[in-house]
């Protein structure tokens, strides 16, 4: 008995950590690497998630690898180097990487002074257009530009690009070494809304916007690029800026993950951006222009499934995601628990048997008690009571019986001992031997 309770003590502390192994394993947090440009407005948005997840205690967690641009990280992402990348819809999108989140749409503004006389896209023929370029190297605004040359056939080589720094562009228009800026950005940010308003600084007239009129048709060719409509006064100021409503190109600044990347982790991270929204504002104002991409299954760039779930509000439940586990682990502990009960069933046989074998010897000793001629057989039949005891006594399985048991072995002893006495007293001085009553059961009973 105590070996069997030691051993239902074994399995449940086996079971208890198990459990507790899993409820580990289920809540512990999921670290994903994520690539983003440095030293953008871009780092310090996905700075703000990775603090915002941690503070709250989210499930996922990120760590920023930095890159050397949004072609880099998209690279890094097909690599297998990170979990997730922050990418443009134009620059080199990653093969295996599927949208979780739209962080912000970038517009195309095409800026000239009021003196230039630019109207249209067409008006830039032999004109010289800087384009802003950021930290790293790359020429993806110049790309684009040659897009939207393409749609007017206009030559390449009929515009000279020129690439200029944000803090610069403004005095490069002043000082006539670039006719029109080119412009890629959230028009909600600070950033645009200062280059607009350093642009018309100290001008009569206000700057003109070049509108892209075939916007729509152009992201139809290209279905990374979308059409944006600007409106009026979206850069503040009186007269407004701009004075009326105009159509202009756009890309998208995405958040990406592997394809390969678990459902449930997607859909988590997904959640917790969302959630988490307001938090990430307040250290990046960027993050109020976050928003769900089209599920369609007919979208030009593809949605993760976890992502998807998400916003289509099909994710799976606990037991949905674990139905399979907690099933096959409930027949797991039936079977082990049917293994147990069988092995106590056994040991409890096994304890019995052996207590029979040693009742049956006492039955005998009593029996043979009673017919003994000799001194010298009592002896021997005293001998083997001392030998059932001993062995009773260190059998660990007969001393975990029950108290019936014991009770039934213990009066058996007792009665065999008394039956050699009488005996031997009848031997020694011939009178008859008083009647010894046998064990119940035996067919000696009386």
């Amino acid at each position: 008995m105590r070996r069997l309770l030691l051993i239902v003590l074994a399995c449940g502390l086996a079971l208890a950590g198990a459990a507790a192994l899993g409820a580990w394993y289920y809540n512990r947090p999921t670290l994903l690497k994520v690539a983003v440009a440095r030293d953008t407005e871009d780092h310090k948005l996905v700075f703000a998630i990775s603090h915002a997840l941690s503070s709250a205690r989210r499930s996922v967690r990120l760590r920023i690898v930095p890159s050397d641009g949004a072609a880099a990280s998209a690279a890094a992402l097909d690599a297998g180097e990170v979990d997730v990348a922050v990418v443009r819809s134009d620059v080199a999108l990653p093969a295996a990487g599927q949208t979780l989140a739209i962080l912000h749409r970038n517009a195309v503004l095409l800026i000239a002074p009021p003196e230039r006389e630019i109207a249209s896209v067409a008006d830039l023929a032999g004109k010289r257009v800087g384009y802003l370029r950021g930290p790293h190297p790359g020429d993806a605004n110049a790309r684009l530009l040659d897009a939207i040359l393409a749609q007017y056939d206009a030559p390449k080589d009929s515009v000279v690009k020129i690439p200029v720094m944000r803090q610069e562009a403004a005095e490069a228009l002043r000082a006539g070494r670039v006719d029109v800026v080119m412009a890629v950005g959230p028009l909600a940010s600070d950033a645009l809304g200062d280059l607009v308003a350093a642009i018309g600084q100290g001008r009569a007239s206000p700057v003109q916007f070049v509108p892209i009129g075939e916007a729509k048709a152009i992201a139809q060719r290209m279905p990374a690029l979308e059409s944006v409509d600007v409106l009026r006064g979206a850069f503040g100021g009186a007269p407004p800026r701009p004075p009326a409503a105009f159509e202009t190109l756009g890309v998208t600044v995405r958040l990406m993950a592997r394809e390969t990347m678990k459902n449930s982790v997607a859909a988590d991270l997904t959640r917790a951006l969302f959630a988490e929204r307001a938090a990430i504002a307040r250290l990046a104002p960027l993050a109020n222009l976050l928003e769900a991409p089209s599920t369609d299954k007919d979208a030009a760039l593809p949605v993760h499934a976890g992502a998807a779930a998400y916003y289509d509000n099909e994710e799976e439940g606990f037991f949905d995601k674990y139905s399979d586990i907690i099933y096959i682990g409930a027949m797991l502990l039936s079977v082990a628990g049917s293994a147990v009960a069988a092995l106590a069933s056994r040991m409890t046989a096994a304890s019995h048997s052996e207590l029979d074998q040693l009742l049956e010897r006492l039955l005998g000793v009593l029996r043979a008690a009673r017919t003994a001629g000799t001194c010298e057989d009592l002896d021997r039949l005293e001998r083997e009571t001392d030998e059932i005891l001993v062995a009773g006594m260190g059998n660990r399985s007969i001393m975990g019986v029950d108290s019936h048991g014991m009770a039934a072995l213990s009066l058996a002893l007792d009665q065999a001992r008394h039956a050699v006495r009488e005996r031997r007293a009848h031997l020694a001085g011939g009178r008859p031997s008083a009647s010894v009553h046998a064990l119940p059961g035996s067919r000696e009973a009386v």
